[in-house]
């Protein structure tokens, strides 16, 4: 089965090699893009590199010397754009490196999310509103995460006390921080 390629909807330049299907009044809307395109509207979506962009050019031009596509001469994308930042980091563990997360969402193991840290936070952020699991809590560890949390918490607050140079304060904290440590210590 031959499919027919279709032109982005956005620039018009490129074959689409994306859709997108929303709802819009109760009804499902198809929008075909570009992969550059793809990736100015929505974050999940990476954009391509130079080197991919060439091989789409000569995808288009072969497509369209077929008769399938009419790609116009201009289908090199907008690289006035500066691309994402390379981040050269590998897990240690199982050798994932951080360039592939940025092309799908996925990592290599649990250890990644440690190798990787300063650069997930802000996608765990935006994703999923914080950083800090809230979820359900089984009853028997309830406590322990709580005062998991406080302690969590105090140390924060500490260690702002201390850079602001709020001695007085910082002391405050550290008595209460020792209180819940012996309180936790005491209930093991």
């Amino acid at each position: 089965m031959i499919v027919n390629p279709v032109m982005c909807m956005k620039c018009n330049k490129t074959i689409a090699t994306v859709k997108f299907t929303k709802m819009v009044e109760g009804k499902p809307h198809e929008i075909h893009l570009c992969q550059n395109c793809a990736a100015s509207v929505s974050p999940y979506q990476p954009k391509m590199s130079s080197l991919e962009n060439t091989w789409s050019e000569v995808l288009s031009q072969l497509l369209a010397s077929s008769g399938s596509a009419k790609p116009s001469q201009e289908s090199k994308a907008d690289e006035s754009k500066s691309p994402q930042e390379k981040i050269d980091a590998v897990c240690d563990f199982c050798g994932f490196p951080f360039e592939n997360y940025r092309k799908s969402p996925f990592l290599g193991c649990s250890f990644c999310y440690t190798a990787f840290e300063k650069y997930l936070i802000n996608d765990i952020r935006r994703i999923h509103g914080s950083i800090q699991h809230t979820g359900r809590i089984p009853m028997r560890f309830r406590k322990l995460v709580e005062i998991k949390r406080s302690l969590d918490y105090l140390k924060r607050e500490l260690q702002e006390a201390i850079k602001c140079e709020n001695f007085e304060q910082a002391a405050i904290l550290r008595d209460k921080i020792r209180h819940l440590n012996d309180g936790k210590s005491s209930g093991d």
